[in-house]
């Protein structure tokens, strides 16, 4: 029991220092960008790439880098799942909600209209 304890006493305190050190790099990645605005652009942007490049390297060893990861993996499985439908589908699909759009919406103008009329008859009397 306290053996499991310290071991994910030890798996925060590396899980903290992961997260600091990600930091540090998205810090000088922000800042070599900042302080070298005068230098080559090729010079700021590889600095800039291969500080970011670093702080995800560090941030995806976490353990919520990890399951994000997973999450991105298991998701990109269920896209393959996914049943797509054909062109013909979709144009009819299209097709039928314009049609029962534009419906809907011609009986709410009619509606409209009709209380407006009636509005204006009792106002006027």
């Amino acid at each position: 029991m306290k053996l499991k304890f310290d071991l994910q006493k030890k798996e925060k305190v590396f899980n903290c220092i992961k997260w600091m050190v990600s930091l540090i790099f998205l810090f000088i990645s922000i800042s070599s960008n900042y302080f070298l605005k005068h230098s080559s652009p090729v010079i700021r942007f590889s600095i800039v790439i291969i500080c970011l490049i670093f702080c995800f390297f560090v941030v995806f060893q976490t353990t919520k880098g990890k399951l994000f990861l997973d999450f991105f993996k298991e998701s990109k499985i269920e896209m393959y799942k996914v049943i797509w439908p054909s062109y013909k589908e979709t144009l009819q699909t299209t097709f039928i909600v314009s049609f029962v759009t534009i419906f809907v919406s011609l009986i709410l103008w009619g509606l409209d209209s009709i209380l407006i009329y009636l509005i204006s008859l009792i106002a006027f009397f």
